[in-house]
């Protein structure tokens, strides 16, 4: 880690001794805290090459001028994702749940605020690319090939805004890694923060309705939940592939599996 900073941050004068602490919650990613000279700091360390992400877009949405919190950039190196930012503190949103306003009114204004960008995400594309070249489950490979999804307007999106992704800070939420940043259905993010806190999925159509004021045809909502959990599965099975058999990867790939059962 202290190479990966001597790197990024030349000029910095490093302690040999400088002490990293492991951030639990990245998955194809290592994090680690460090501190220099009473300033609190994160790196990121990518496992290697990934599917999709374009760390010269995201170099760019962090420079970029746009009213969207996130940590402060130091250094990003776009042809690895070396990349170090300032710490932030608060609360996890997944330590510290949002009530449904909340929520809404934080992706009202994330979408609100985000720039347009000329690349479209595409999960069920991606998906196709993570299965590639070995034998999923059986139902991954059936809507990975049949799948369409009625996508509504589309608008720029994280894609992968998870609750291990947004922190409470003091003045305000603060949204981490924008390796996915593109346009999408705003469905999609919202889908991904009511999955990945756990709530209850009888309530996801009224959410989506409130979120949109507007009608929310069925297929539409069930097409962009299949199409999460499909790209849930494809990327945690595409990580196992390669041998990457950490429990959170492991666990990703069986929850997401028994979902796509209901597809």
């Amino acid at each position: 880690m202290l190479e990966i900073v001597c790197r990024l941050m030349p000029d910095w004068n490093l302690p040999q001794d400088l002490a990293f602490d492991y951030l639990p919650g990245g998955y194809a990613n290592a994090n680690y805290r460090f501190s220099l000279d009473g300033k609190g700091y994160v790196l990121r360390a990518p496992g290697g090459s990934q599917p999709y992400v374009d760390w010269r877009q995201e170099r760019a949405f962090y420079l970029a001028a746009h009213r969207v919190a996130t940590a402060p950039l130091v250094a990003l190196d776009v042809n690895n994702g070396a990349m170090i930012t300032e710490w932030v503190s608060g609360r996890l949103l997944v330590d510290d749940p949002p009530r449904d306003d909340e929520l809404l009114a934080y992706l009202g204004e994330l979408h609100g605020n985000l720039p347009r960008v000329d690349r479209c995400y595409d999960p069920i594309a991606l998906s196709r690319t993570y299965l590639s070249g070995a034998r999923p489950h059986p139902h991954a490979t059936r809507l990975v090939n049949s799948l369409t999804w009625p996508l509504g307007p589309i608008v720029a999106c994280h894609n992968d805004l998870n609750p291990w992704n947004v922190i409470r800070g003091k003045e305000g939420w603060v949204t981490l890694d924008w390796e996915f940043f593109g346009m999408n259905d705003p469905l999609f993010d919202l889908v991904t923060l009511h999955q990945g806190l756990q709530m209850e999925d009888g309530g996801l159509l009224a959410l989506s309705e409130r979120y949109l004021a507007d009608t929310v045809a069925e297929v539409r909502l069930h097409g962009c939940l299949a199409a999460f959990w499909l790209r849930e599965y494809s990327w945690a099975f595409a990580h196992a592939s390669q041998d990457n058999h950490r429990e959170e990867i492991e666990i990703q790939m069986e929850t997401a599996a028994e979902k796509l059962l209901n597809f």
